[in-house]
């Protein structure tokens, strides 16, 4: 048997709002990201010139 029933694959908007209602549900959910820091693709990354967004 599993420790999880459900897998959520990155932190972004979708994948924490996913796990956050699965996880209200009483579901068992792992949530996993590549980055270390959760909704990384979402925040605006600083370059010289324009900004640019990574989602």
């Amino acid at each position: 048997m599993s420790d999880v029933d459900a897998v959520v694959i990155g932190a972004g908007n979708a994948g924490l709002t996913a796990a956050a209602t699965l996880q209200r549900a009483g579901v068992r959910t792992l949530l996993v990201e590549r980055h270390n820091v959760p909704g990384v693709d979402l925040r605006p990354a600083w370059e010289p010139g324009p900004i640019v967004s990574g989602g």
